[in-house]
């Protein structure tokens, strides 16, 4: 009975969060886990009608390995998500929020989290993660001023360079009349 008590509060301390989290972070059920989730209850369900201690310990086995699936699409959805901050920010900008404290702390946390996915601890990589996710809350401020300070520069060359190449023609075109 004590392992029966041990698989349900892992599925609930364990499992049901990480779907919550998946399902919050990318808005939809991870389907790939249906299959072990049934057959995890399925053995539970054959241990109850026949004590076959095989079923509990299948049941065990599924429930790990869907723990063990989930980890690793919630460690992607982070991974996508971080991949997404570097994309949209030039590295110059992000090095200058919180006086590069940010981006200090934010490589360093990346390195880490990588190093954990490296080793195939995901848990500890998604704590990494979320502690990301922090530190970009804190300077959220700080990174949407850059942000915008970037999207002023491009356009502010852009601008440069249009005015330019009216000044030309106009030039030529003022050129040829004289």
């Amino acid at each position: 009975m004590e392992r029966i008590e041990s698989l349900y509060r892992r599925y609930n301390l364990e499992l049901r969060p990480l779907i919550i989290e998946y399902e919050a972070r990318e808005m939809k059920f991870p389907e790939v886990i249906l299959g072990g989730i049934i057959l995890m209850f399925d053995n539970l369900v054959g241990y109850h009608c026949d004590s076959s201690i095989e079923r509990l310990n299948e049941s065990e086995k599924n429930l790990d390995k869907v723990i063990r699936i989930l980890q690793e699409y919630v460690t992607s959805s982070y991974k996508n998500h971080n991949k997404e901050l570097q994309s949209r920010y030039q590295l110059q900008y992000l090095e200058s929020v919180g006086n590069g404290e940010f981006y200090a702390g934010y490589s360093e946390m990346m390195a880490d989290a990588q190093r954990a996915i490296d080793a195939g601890n995901f848990s500890r990589a998604i704590t990494v993660f979320r502690q990301i996710e922090a530190l970009e809350v804190e300077h959220k401020q700080s990174i949407f001023a850059v942000g915008r300070l970037q999207e002023k520069s491009v356009s502010t060359i852009v601008k440069f360079v249009l005015s330019t190449a009216i000044s030309v023609i106009l030039g030529l075109i003022v050129a040829n009349f004289l």
